[in-house]
């Protein structure tokens, strides 16, 4: 008798592995996002899949969605917990290793659950809620005497360290006191205040200028978060970090002054290879914080380095939310151009701009010609100069066709009726090999730009991954 046939849909570690496909958790930065909803679905498909997915569920605790869960469950489950969001229970908790850690500093049940079970954290992410950061004046700390937390109750084998909401006057014994963390490899500053005194934010430092008083040698990934006009000093962290490979820059204005024009940052990092800068218009009267061009150039430039500059790595990834990305800052950025490999560029427009807001991608697409991944993305309500730039972009002369892998395009005009809808095509590289581009749905391209992206196409022998983007997403594969 044949052996009955096993639905691979209900073989246990099949499952298991799917359940880590499904969005469970984001750190975005400045934020978090857990969303049980979608695998909590999945798990009441079958037993097998209930089986299978909720040990995985069970791997985030998120304290405000789940402080009404009884102490005795969480503490049965608290071995498989991986992330730990805003403690809301006394346990005591079991879970001896975390990916993720995030508390206040006046969480008293977060106080106590350091102190009893001492876990081994990846990242930690501390909130002030705008309190002063107190910095113990020891190398060798004592942990709070009383029930909130400080900076020495924070394990030092942290690989990350998120700071948020601080405000931060003491930044001479702020930064030594960084250097007992041996393992950090990611600093995430988040929106904190203060920052006036940096010791290195006196006079503009040339080549020969003596380094930063405190070197953090082991970080590689550092974050800054402004917010409006404050903590103006926080970028001269990045001439503490000798060894940085990626920046980002998250904030409502640009930090950037004539102050630092000149300030040759490659200098202090020459290791650096990845740029992101992304503008947040989340604070009131956000016009007044609009980065100028010539801010963002200065910006770029001090990463980049003049054209020929040598004993940098140079940068390989670039990518940036603004509201604008004009011709000065395209300049800057081609100083790359011999390793620039990645560049994203997402454009939101609330105000009324001049002309030409995307000459400074359309210069990109001229002038680096190692590129391999391109993402354009302009927001739904932006203005009509940005979608007939749309169309002046797909006819430049782009100089990256013989390497381009990835290529992402959005356009809000691409989604609007009237225009016909996108069928599959066939394209033929430069050797003669066909192949065929299937689109997994309708995509609305006004009729002139359609031979446009596809001529392009047809010049892109090693393109493997095209994405247009209009209301929805669809991906276009070739086989």
């Amino acid at each position: 008798m044949a052996s009955e046939r096993i639905n691979p849909l209900e073989i246990f570690h099949i499952v298991a592995l799917i359940g880590r496909f499904v969005d469970l958790w984001n750190d975005l930065g400045y934020q978090y996002n857990y969303k049980p909803t979608n695998l909590l679905s999945c798990a009441a498909v079958s037993r097998t899949w209930r089986a299978a997915l909720l040990p995985i569920l069970w791997e985030v605790y998120d304290g405000d969605k789940m402080r009404h869960i009884p102490n005795e469950i969480i503490i049965k489950y608290s071995l498989r917990f991986r992330v730990v969001i805003d403690l809301m229970h006394p346990g005591p908790l079991h879970c001896a290793a975390l990916q993720f850690f995030e508390t206040s500093h006046d969480n008293a049940f977060a106080f106590d659950f350091l102190k009893q079970t001492k876990p081994r954290i990846s990242t930690f992410r501390f909130s002030g809620t705008d309190h002063r950061l107190s910095i113990p004046e020891s190398d060798v700390p004592e942990a709070s005497r009383g029930d909130s937390l400080c900076l020495a109750d924070i394990p030092t084998d942290i690989t990350g360290l998120d700071l948020t909401t601080w405000l931060i006057t003491d930044e001479s014994n702020f930064l030594r006191f960084l250097t007992r963390y041996h393992s950090l490899s990611t600093l995430s500053l988040s929106s904190v205040s203060g920052f006036h005194r940096f010791p290195s934010a006196g006079p503009l430092l040339t080549e020969t200028s003596p380094p930063a008083p405190v070197l953090l040698h082991t970080v590689k990934t550092l974050h800054l978060t402004f917010v409006g006009g404050s903590s103006h000093a926080l970028l001269e962290m990045v001439k503490c970090c000798p060894s940085l490979e990626r920046l980002y820059i998250i904030g409502s204005w640009i930090p950037y002054s004539e102050k630092y024009k000149d300030t040759p940052f490659y200098r202090y990092c020459p290791n650096i290879e990845s740029l992101s800068i992304h503008y947040r218009n989340d604070v009131p009267n956000q016009m007044i914080f609009l980065p100028r061009d010539e801010d963002l150039e200065n910006l770029i430039r001090s990463f980049t380095g003049p054209p020929g500059t040598t004993g940098i790595r140079g940068l390989k990834t670039f990518e940036a939310k603004l509201v604008a990305f004009f011709e000065g800052a395209a300049e800057a950025l081609a100083s790359a151009a011999e390793t620039l490999e990645v560049f994203n560029l997402e454009l939101e427009s609330y105000f009324d701009l001049p002309d030409e807001t995307l000459a400074g991608a359309r210069a990109i697409l001229r002038t680096c010609h190692k590129l391999k991944s391109i993402s354009l993305k302009f927001e739904d309500d932006i203005d009509d100069e940005l979608t007939l730039g749309m169309r002046m972009v797909l006819e430049e002369p782009w100089a990256c066709l013989e390497t381009l892998e990835q290529l992402c395009l959005s356009n809000a005009s691409w989604r609007n009726e009237g225009f016909h809808e996108l069928i599959d095509k066939e394209a033929y590289s430069s050797d003669g090999r066909a192949w065929v581009w299937c689109v997994d749905g309708p995509i609305l391209l006004p009729q002139d730009e359609e031979p446009l992206l596809f001529g392009l196409v047809k010049q892109m022998p090693r393109l493997w991954r095209l994405v247009l983007m209009s209301s929805k997403i669809y991906r276009i594969k070739k086989y």
